[in-house]
């Protein structure tokens, strides 16, 4: 499990990901083929299949990643190779709304699915509420350009080629292609999946009963690259989260985690770490796997691009003392990016940074002090880095599997709850 803090406070949104990307790679030497191979997955609205080059990962559209059957007789669970190393993927999310802490998230492999589809509010059965997939090869302004509204009537993104505000996909120049004065959606990479979810599956129905819903809305894009050598083994996830204000006008002190239960070919001899440097984890073999033989992969996931902060002292210098970042009056020393695909671009930040990993934490299932976490107390505790479940320090940094001189703190001075 990552985990990145937020710092700054937000009023209706909580946290954006504008396109901060988690990124899921691996290098191997088994192959199946020379790349650039895009499958058009089985697409039923609940469910989709990323399947591009040698990875196959089922999603859904509430925020379940590898755990899902597609109903395409295959299954569920991410592969590479044919050969499962994902059992399932999501996140975690926790927070404080005044004093109160509360804490959510989806990962199926702990029994924690607390969202729903739809955005906040909606009738979560509403046909609208489904997947939407578009790719580089689907015909310009056809079928799935136009369904592409009904995605952005929830929430979704587009390229507003003609600048009105509306998204609107017609041939404008009559010449059957696409230009850049013309309405097009959200296509990053070969192959892109949009759907949004909330928090809004009572209380009682869910892992952390004391937990009510709190207003969290979620855009996720999910967006591969059918390419030839490690791009084209990534799946990219960018999630946007939002606070509705249903509940509160804003949340403080918030942490977002990835989370993951890899099973990387045999799921008994995995190991697992973290890069600092890469803000990333881990899992390798360090020997010969059962399943993928003599050359297992390693299964990386990265936070490509985290949350953009403004912070004085650091990211720019506070020439006017009002506290805050003003463009043109106050000294930027760093840049933070949004990195919005090929059509988009990338757009800059000046005086802002892109927050990076904060803490990488192991548990297991029934490990009695570092095992799944059975109340939102105990999934904080994981999150902030360095603690078990029940608040206890047990390593002398916030990275599970580091060195404390050189990556930080001493635990037991990070308050647990």
């Amino acid at each position: 499990m990552k985990t990145t803090k937020m710092k700054l406070l937000t009023k209706l949104i909580l946290l954006s990901f504008a396109v901060s990307l988690v990124t899921l790679g691996w290098k191997s030497d088994v192959q199946t083929g020379g790349g650039k191979r895009l499958y058009k997955p089985n697409e039923v609205g609940e469910f989709t299949v990323f399947n591009i080059n040698n990875v196959r990962i089922p999603l859904d559209n509430k925020g379940v990643i590898a755990d899902v059957d597609p109903g395409d007789g295959i299954g569920a669970g991410g592969t590479f190779a044919n050969i499962v190393f994902l059992f399932s993927g999501g996140f975690y999310l926790s927070g404080q709304d005044g004093s109160t802490l509360w804490g959510n998230g989806v990962l199926s492999a702990s029994r924690i699915e607390d969202y729903q589809p739809g955005p906040v509010g909606s009738n979560q059965n509403d046909s609208k509420n489904k997947v939407y997939v578009v790719r580089v090869q689907d015909r310009a302004f056809g079928d799935s350009w136009q369904e592409w509204k009904d995605a952005v009537s929830i929430g979704a993104d587009f390229y507003d080629g003609d600048g009105d505000g509306v998204y609107n996909p017609t041939d404008l120049n009559g010449n059957g292609s696409w230009d850049a004065n013309e309405d097009r959606p959200d296509l990053i990479g070969d192959w892109t999946a949009w759907c949004v979810y909330n928090d809004g599956i009572p209380a009682a129905l869910k892992r952390f009963t004391a937990v009510p819903p709190k207003g969290i809305e979620i855009h996720q894009t999910v967006f591969g690259f059918a390419s030839k050598g490690v791009v084209g083994n990534m799946m990219f996830v960018r999630y946007r989260l939002i606070n509705k204000g249903t509940k509160a006008d804003k949340f403080t002190n918030v942490y977002f985690s990835a989370a993951v239960d890899p099973d990387l070919g045999d799921p008994n001899d995995d190991l697992v770490g973290c890069d600092t440097t890469l803000s990333a984890g881990y899992v390798y073999n360090d020997a010969d796997d059962p399943t993928y033989g003599s050359a297992p992969p390693a299964f990386l996931m990265d936070f490509f691009q985290g949350p953009i902060v403004y912070k004085n002292g650091y990211s720019f210098t506070d020439v006017d003392g009002d506290g805050v970042y003003t463009e043109g009056v106050d000294t930027p020393l760093k840049t933070a990016y949004n990195v919005g695909g090929r059509v988009k671009g990338i757009k800059e930040f000046k005086g802002a940074y892109n927050l990076p990993l904060t803490s990488f934490t192991q548990y297991m299932q029934s490990h009695p002090t570092h095992g799944d976490p059975n109340t939102h107390l105990e999934l904080r505790n994981y999150m902030i880095g360095g603690h078990g479940k029940n608040g206890d320090s047990l390593y002398v940094s916030k990275w599970t599997f580091g060195n404390g001189a050189t990556l930080g703190a001493d635990t037991s001075k990070i308050p647990a709850h």
